[in-house]
């Protein structure tokens, strides 16, 4: 317990050094670089996350929990080259589309950077399970100062092209070479360093590698979610919309990253604790942490616009939209909670129902909604499908608390 404590407070203070760092290049991005230009760069980075997809996402959870029972250089390797292998599929649909929008669309711009994304995402999605190796041994305090100093060095080089041009393709180069430059040789590092040879367990690689193909399943429709919105906004809206729209969530995202590596202090503290106490003050502590959730929200409601208008004041326009967003800071703290119970207590058939649900909801209401209001209709997807997942919460650990009593 007292290292999770530990652990999870290295986690909080690293993620908040992170976020200054992205929220001081989002400055440079918002006042150096044309809304179009920038819109088409965060649909470029879109397709990186997506190219993730193929590279077995769920392989470094898999790979934790078993270097944290012991060592094993040989199962590092093996699950290092199925996922490469798995993510040339994300290159053949890079080509694809690189393809589409040369012949097709006679754009060789975007033609060409999906043709770098085809080569470089291999790299970028793949390398970083040296935080597996990392998480696995509890070396906390390593891994978040080589984050960051990963997204240090990798910010000043965006900064720098940034401020030398405003060209597309160089902007987009620029972030794929120097990310899979630092990726590949921080693994090689950590590899090297806190690693060592073990005896060949065949049954024990089949089974992290038959474990992380399921965790990646289960996670195909949560991943495709978080860059759905941005695809569909840039096809069937504008560019420019786009870029509106990533200012609009960006400072609510970072909040709720900050809020979720709680997550892991949560947890111990609850796991011992028994289901009849949790349900009986359960409510209780989900109204608390929904007025405390509240008084967030009614603080970044307020001063977003002196934030805006200081530092990016051509986004202006994207006030509107993070204040809407915002609203998930309401039940944010008490899903933290309420999630924290549910991995405590392994109750993972509920929690996978939840997810796959709201999941296929909010893809079915971001469809609906999108067509018919715009960035509004986006917004207010993934708002109805964050607190339907919350009551969903809600209903479910009350149902399984009571089974286990």
């Amino acid at each position: 317990m007292v290292y999770l404590f530990k652990g999870g407070s290295i986690l909080s203070f690293g993620k908040f050094l992170n976020s200054l760092i992205i929220f001081g290049v989002s400055i440079i991005w918002a006042n150096f670089i044309p809304k179009e230009i920038y819109g088409q760069y965060k649909y470029l980075l879109s397709f990186v996350g997506i190219f993730s997809l193929f590279s077995l996402t769920g392989m470094g959870t898999a790979l934790t929990q078993s270097l944290s029972r012991k060592e094993n250089l040989n199962l590092i390797n093996k699950v290092l080259k199925i996922k490469i292998k798995w993510s040339l599929l994300g290159t053949v649909l890079g080509l694809i589309l690189s393809a589409y929008y040369f012949f097709l669309k006679s754009n060789p711009i975007l033609a060409t950077t999906f043709l770098l994304i085809s080569i470089f995402h291999i790299f970028i999605n793949n390398f970083p399970i040296y935080q597996s190796i990392l998480v696995g041994q509890r070396k906390f305090d390593t891994l978040i100062k080589t984050n960051i100093l990963i997204n240090l060095i990798s910010s000043l080089a965006t900064i720098i092209t940034i401020l030398l041009t405003e060209n597309l393709i160089i902007l987009l180069f620029v972030y794929l070479i120097i990310n899979s430059f630092l990726q590949v040789k921080t693994f090689f590092y950590i590899k090297n360093k806190y690693t060592k040879e073990a005896e060949k367990d065949k049954e024990e690689e089949q089974e992290v590698v038959k474990y992380g193909k399921q965790l990646s399943a289960l996670g195909i429709l949560s991943n495709a979610a978080n860059y759905l919105d941005s695809l569909i906004i840039f096809n069937f809206i504008s560019p420019v919309s786009l870029a509106v729209y990533a200012f609009a969530k960006a400072l609510p995202n970072q909040f709720k990253g900050l809020m979720k590596n709680m997550h892991s202090l949560i947890v111990p503290k609850v796991s011992g604790n028994d289901p009849r106490d949790i349900k009986n003050g359960l409510n209780k502590k989900t109204s608390y942490l929904i007025v405390i959730g509240s008084i967030v929200f009614l603080l970044y409601f307020i001063f977003t616009p002196f934030v805006f208008d200081t530092f990016y004041p051509k986004y202006s326009e994207s006030i509107k939209y993070t204040q809407l967003i915002a609203l998930g800071f309401v039940v944010l703290p008490a899903r933290v909670y309420l999630d924290s119970i549910f991995n405590a207590h392994r109750l993972k058939k509920s929690q996978n129902f939840r997810t796959i649900f709201t999941n296929i909801f909010f893809i079915v209401t971001l469809l609906i909604l999108t067509p018919l209001w715009g960035i509004y209709g986006v917004i207010t997807s993934k708002l109805i499908s964050y607190y339907a997942s919350f009551f969903l919460s809600l209903i479910f650990l009350k149902k399984e608390l009571t089974i286990k009593l």
